[in-house]
């Protein structure tokens, strides 16, 4: 019964921590419009392995490793430019649909590589299961045996893949009905929010180093 409690746990904790428009469901929505719902999986099935195993190395007992400023300097500061390469391919999609040019379809195991490329370089994924793994652990809703632990980090990769399926599912049946013009206007607006993205994390890692605060906080 705790095994199934604890599949269950991080399966739900995963799939609503997936909610929130990221990335990586943007790359799932535009690669389904694109080229088929296949290919919004693929993305969807790298992120969810390095996601799980992000999971898996904090309930493991990685934390200080993944706590290291350097790591964590290295990941954030590799996600920034590849966000801006995303922000620009996506604008130049646009503009190829636009001047009706053919466009290639990318190969499966590329798309694998992007997903696992946009979860693995994303700061926020690591620093969210060492502080959700802590936390259930604490308030004793999660077991520390070394098979609780797995079966945990198993339930949030199929929560995780769970959701990416949706996501893909939903984009996938509604495709039809969205013309050619709109989907550019989809792929210019995504490459909008990648760049953006892009910007705002790299003007936080700015302020962090040189202001000691998180844009958030001088905001607030």
């Amino acid at each position: 019964m705790n095994l199934i409690w604890s599949f269950l746990t991080g399966a739900v904790l995963s799939f609503l921590s997936s909610i929130p428009l990221g990335p990586v469901n943007f790359a799932i929505i535009q690669a389904t419009l694109k080229n088929g719902k296949h290919h919004g999986l693929m993305i969807g099935l790298g992120a969810m392995v390095v996601e799980f195993f992000y999971c898996l190395l904090s309930v493991l007992g990685f934390k200080l490793f993944l706590d290291n400023p350097v790591v964590q300097d290295v990941i954030h500061l590799l996600s920034i430019p590849l966000l801006i390469l995303l922000g620009i391919i996506s604008l130049k999609k646009a503009e190829t649909e636009d001047e009706g040019k053919p466009i290639k379809l990318p190969k499966q195991h590329n798309n694998f590589l992007l997903g696992a490329s946009l979860s693995i370089t994303n700061p926020m994924v690591f620093a969210y299961w060492i502080w959700m793994t802590s936390l259930l652990q604490s308030k004793g809703m999660l077991d520390s045996t070394f098979l609780s632990l797995m079966i945990f980090a198993l339930g949030v990769g199929a929560g995780i893949f769970g959701f990416f399926y949706l996501v893909s599912y939903i984009t996938f049946k509604q495709h039809k009905r969205i013309s050619a013009e709109t989907r550019q206007k989809a792929d210019r607006i995504i490459g909008i929010i990648f760049l953006t993205i892009a910007a705002y994390m790299l003007a936080d890692y700015l302020c962090i180093k040189f202001l000691g605060e998180k844009i958030s906080e001088l905001l607030g």
